[in-house]
């Protein structure tokens, strides 16, 4: 077979040139420009901040005059004057016959006169008279008649009442009816006298 024919070979490229640039020459030093400075501006003096306008003073406003009234004089308290007349009491509580213990319905009798006696302005004097009907002894009834005193001054006592005076009569003062007959029962009493001063306003 016959051989096969060479294949060219390829032409090479040609060689890309290089062309340098040509050195510059050294620079010379040059003298470094100095621009001008500009001449400093004067410093502007400080302006005066415009401050606001005042506002408009508020028109002055007369004052009101002041009405003075004419001081209202006192009312002079009303003077009262007052009295103390002096009133009695009184009251007579029964005993039976021989006896000088102070009997339910008499103790009432006291408790009256003690609220009466109280309501004035001031109690000043109790005085107390004993006595007793005609039977028996002089002397006997005379000690009756004190007996009987001391249990009216002691329930007085209990009362807060003081009693101040105190006379035993014994069978001398008795009470009759109307008849002239004794009233024995009457007879048996202690007369309680209690003076007292009203306050009255004149």
């Amino acid at each position: 077979e016959p051989e096969p024919e060479p294949e060219p070979e390829p032409e090479p490229e040609p060689a890309a040139t290089v062309t340098e640039a040509p050195k510059a020459a050294a620079a010379e030093p040059t003298a470094q420009e100095v621009e001008p400075t500009a001449a400093a501006e004067p410093t502007p003096a400080p302006t005066q901040e415009s401050s606001p306008e005042p506002s408009p003073e508020p028109a002055a406003v007369e004052p009101e005059p002041v009405v003075v009234e004419a001081p209202v004089k006192a009312a002079e308290p009303e003077v009262v004057t007052y009295s103390y007349p002096v009133e009695t009491v009184t009251a007579s509580i029964l005993f039976d016959f021989d006896k000088n213990n102070l009997r339910i319905d008499q103790q009432e009798n006291i408790e009256k006169a003690i609220i009466q006696a109280r309501k004035a302005h001031k109690i000043f004097k109790v005085s107390l008279d004993g006595h007793a009907d005609s039977r028996g002894t002089h002397d006997y009834n005379y000690d009756l008649s004190q007996r009987r005193i001391n249990t009216i001054v002691n329930y007085l006592n209990l009362r807060e009442i003081e009693t101040n005076s105190t006379m035993a009569w014994g069978e001398t003062k008795l009470i009759f009816n109307a008849d002239g007959s004794e009233n024995y029962e009457q007879s048996r009493r202690v007369e309680i006298n209690i003076k007292v001063q009203q306050k009255v306003a004149n």
